[in-house]
């Protein structure tokens, strides 16, 4: 039998992320309504909890698996990796500047590098 697992958010302030690897920089989740704590989460982070979380209710759910294995001619464990890939870059697009931008108060510095084009 299938136990829910629950997924523990974190939710990043920007005196955490001073020191941290630049990727983590990117925001994927936000939480505006909450005054207090953290504001948001990690873009990286959330695309790894639902790569996870979908991996794992696949695993538990035998029928569907071997129905979408039969239907796309996949092993089931290859299966199992190309869903987890695709689950894990479903927010691709969340890393433009576009995307990035619809919170500015969070962009208070570059995220990608910037190049001197003066010399």
């Amino acid at each position: 039998m299938f136990s829910r697992q629950y997924v523990i958010y974190t939710y990043l302030d920007d005196t955490t992320m001073d020191d941290a690897l630049p990727i983590l920089r990117y925001w994927g989740k936000a939480k505006p309504e909450t005054s207090s704590g953290p504001q948001w989460h990690s873009l990286i982070y959330h695309s790894l909890d639902v790569a996870a979380c979908g991996r794992k209710l696949l695993e538990a759910d035998k029928e569907r698996r071997r129905g979408l294995a039969r239907l796309s001619g996949l092993e089931a464990e290859a299966l199992l990796a190309w869903l987890s890939f695709l689950l894990a870059i479903h927010d691709l697009g969340k890393f433009s500047d576009g995307f990035q931008n619809q919170w500015p108060e969070h962009r208070r510095r570059p995220l990608s590098p910037t190049r001197d084009t003066t010399k």
